[in-house]
């Protein structure tokens, strides 16, 4: 019996209803594709024995740089006509002369699902029943993931396990740029506590802290999880058994990074040395407060950096004149701490506190702001030289999108027009769709709509859809808001603070070293005013945090943020938490991280891959060849095509374009066209009638014309559009 024939008998036994039955033939074709491409069954889960301790795999950065010198092959997925035929157990020894075509597919489908998962699907493809893994299976598996493994080295900590892996041809291209033979990697760090599920149903028992890290050299993808190189998980109930949790793994994580010797020159491959410097740590508020020990949002002190802001309505704030609270606007008022003598004065105390009170030691907290923890990054020396308190990054992903200022005020801004003029949600939704608002390259966005406008992710104080719902929903209210809202008497105020948040968030986009950063410094304070005055009693510390924002732009000279993190934490929650979740129950320490992080790393070589950085900052997709369009068009030493990918976005024919400072020109793209390694877009025209600072409404020529690429400042697509016959109104 062929396999087509058994798969078809076995839905067959199993099918109750005609319904059921209908599309076998889909299904068994389906299952022949699976079995080709060996992608199997997520529901399979990886029951490998672990040591009986717990340890931490911290990954060895040099290692890994070193690999990134070894030419990798990319994988890409056969056609399934092309794949050869393989009979029985013969694809798993590692001899057989299509071992290395297997391996190479091997590598998509371990980079999602466990050795047992994928050994036992075929087994059960074939006809047989699921057994022990054959030694042989073991020794084409072990050969895949073996450099990954390679990357990590055991370190003992209690109750903490961490890993870390990568290599990437692209990203040695871009170490070989013309420049200086000794390169200096300037290497951010960021960390956050990842929960499996959704906003709506969190599976705390899966919350897991992931370490990831990143370098200047990328920053024009830093959007892109591919800029985030996975290092170390933690599972949440090893960190609570964790004397010093978060503080003590990032203090651990610290002194691995300067054990490995990182500053000092290496060599990565033929006429390339390479030092790695830590320059910074972004995260959110609880990664950040945690990994310092700082007392946080609900203490006296809600900034790790203000020496004199104090918590919301604070009276102390009303008494002394050096002391202001998060609602303050101006920041000439704020007070920051000197990294050193803070430094000076936790560690002083930490080596009184045997003798202290617990009162003393309470009050001395309330006041500093920060807990005398001894196992943290306070109490270690190595910890605290490598990352200082200055070097610390708020986050405006999360300071704005992410349970951030704008989940609180658009609820506050939706309460009040429901409050005088009977606005309710379901009456948005419908003048979404009576607009006819859709994303860019969708032909409708009517299911997207009714999700972002969904009832349950309306809270009572807090908009609860995820960072990329927020900032997707921002721009349909601004568009209500200017157009409708904001001419109400009993709604002007509530829409012009409410536009005066988006225009922080433009900002946040357009603002630069030639700014100075000064654009997003002025708009967040003239919000903080206006905000403050208007709801006095719904500031929040991240309403603070994120004055800071500008001040460390400047001095990075660049934007960083944690849009990457939350992709890469995306990919986790998809591809591993339900598969791995087995490993997080008592009785299992130390088996979590060794098996996560193998595969993280293995992910994140199969994405750069597939999407590789570009070293020119753009790339043809499925071009037509020089030939062919000397042929057709006489033009030559060119290439056509009618996509294109740059480091962020990926563009194509009939896309709409926006350009320009204020996102005021834009045109249609045809095609386009690359000559002397330079990127042309041949594209109509679109000519702006009218522009608020909700809305830009175009219409287009009628003759084409070039336009350079480089010559585009801040090109990008419009997250809403409406097409109306020859009229096109755009949200930016």
């Amino acid at each position: 019996m062929s396999l087509a024939t058994s798969v078809a008998a076995a839905l067959r036994e199993s099918a109750k209803t005609e319904a059921e039955l209908h599309g076998l033939a889909e299904a068994v074709e389906v299952m022949k594709e699976i079995l080709a491409q060996v992608s199997v069954n997520p529901g399979y889960k990886d029951h490998t024995a672990a040591a009986s301790f717990c340890h931490c795999c911290l990954y060895t950065l040099r290692a890994i740089l070193l690999d990134w010198s070894i030419s990798t092959t990319a994988v890409q997925t056969m056609p399934l006509a092309k794949m050869p035929k393989i009979e029985g157990n013969a694809v798993w020894h590692v001899e057989h002369p299509n071992c290395r075509i297997f391996l190479a597919e091997q590598h998509a489908a371990l980079a999602r699902y466990s050795e047992t998962s994928i050994f036992a699907v075929r087994k059960l493809l074939s006809g047989e029943n699921p057994s022990a893994r054959s030694g042989s299976f073991k020794r084409a598996a072990a050969e895949v993931l073996g450099p990954y493994r390679q990357c990590y080295q055991p370190v003992n900590v209690p109750n903490v396990e961490a890993d870390r892996p990568d290599r990437c041809e692209s990203f040695l291209q871009l170490l070989r740029q013309p420049g200086p033979p000794e390169v200096r990697l300037e290497a951010f760090l960021a960390h956050d506590e990842c929960t499996a599920g959704n906003v709506l149903n969190p599976l705390q028992t899966q919350k897991t802290l992931l370490f990831y890290c990143t370098f200047s050299l990328l920053q024009d993808t830093f959007v892109s999880s591919r800029s985030w190189i996975p290092v170390a998980a933690i599972p949440h109930c090893d960190l609570t058994s964790c004397r010093g949790g978060i503080g003590a793994a990032t203090a651990t994580f610290l002194r691995r990074w300067d054990q490995d010797g990182l500053d000092v020159p290496f060599d990565v491959a033929p006429g390339v040395r390479a030092s790695v410097h830590l320059q910074g740590f972004v995260s959110d508020g609880d990664s950040q407060r945690a990994a310092f020990s700082a007392k946080g949002s609900a203490g006296l002190k809600p900034c790790t950096f203000c020496a004199n802001v104090l918590k919301r309505g604070c009276a102390a704030a009303e008494r002394d004149p050096n002391f202001v609270t998060i609602s303050e606007h101006n920041l000439a008022k704020f007070q920051l701490y000197d990294a050193r003598e803070l430094e000076a004065a936790i560690v002083a105390w930490l080596a009184r506190k045997p003798a202290m009170t617990k009162h003393e030691i309470d009050l001395r907290e309330r006041c500093l702001g920060f807990r005398l923890d001894a196992d943290g990054i306070w109490g270690c020396g190595t910890a605290r030289r490598k990352l200082t308190i200055d070097m610390a990054l708020n986050d405006s992903m999360h300071c704005y999108f992410s349970t951030g200022i704008v989940n609180t005020e658009l609820v506050l801004f939706l309460g009040q027009a429901w409050k005088v003029a009977k606005i309710k949600t379901d009456d948005l939704l419908e003048t979404m769709k009576a607009a006819a608002w859709r994303r860019p390259g969708k032909p409708s966005a009517v299911s997207e709509l009714k999700r972002l406008f969904g009832h349950q992710l309306f809270g009572e104080e807090i908009y609860k859809g995820s960072a990329e719902q927020t900032k997707s929903i921002l721009p349909l209210l601004r568009w209500i808001a200017e157009a409708w809202l904001q001419r109400m008497p009993s709604m002007k105020e509530s829409a012009e603070c409410f536009l005066a948040l988006c225009r922080c968030t433009d900002q946040l986009q357009l603002c630069n070293a030639e700014t100075r950063w000064s654009t997003l410094e002025q708009a967040q304070c003239h919000h903080q005013r206006l905000f403050s005055a208007l709801y006095p009693d719904s500031v929040r510390p991240k309403h603070h945090h994120r004055l800071h924002l500008s001040q460390q732009y400047e001095k990075l000279k660049m934007q960083i943020s944690c849009w990457g993190v939350e992709a890469a934490h995306q990919s986790y929650k998809k591809c591993f938490a339900d598969n791995f979740d087995h490993l997080l129950q008592p009785g299992t320490e130390g088996m979590y991280s060794r098996h996560i992080m193998p595969r993280l790393l293995l992910r994140y070589m199969e994405m750069c891959n597939e999407t590789p950085f570009l070293t020119n900052g753009f790339k043809l997709l499925s071009p037509f060849d020089e030939a062919a369009v000397e042929s057709a068009t006489g033009i030559k030493d060119a290439s056509i095509s009618a996509k294109c990918r740059t480091h962020v976005m990926e563009i194509k024919e009939n896309d709409v374009l926006l350009w320009g400072k204020e996102r005021d020109q834009g045109g249609i793209i045809r095609f386009f066209l690359v000559r002397n390694n330079k990127l042309f877009l041949y594209a109509t025209p679109l000519e702006l009638r009218d522009k608020t600072e909700a809305t830009r409404t175009f219409s287009s020529k009628d003759a084409n014309q070039f336009y350079q690429w480089v010559l585009l400042p801040e090109p990008c697509h419009p997250t809403w559009q409406s097409c109306n016959e020859n009229t096109i109104v755009v949200l930016p």
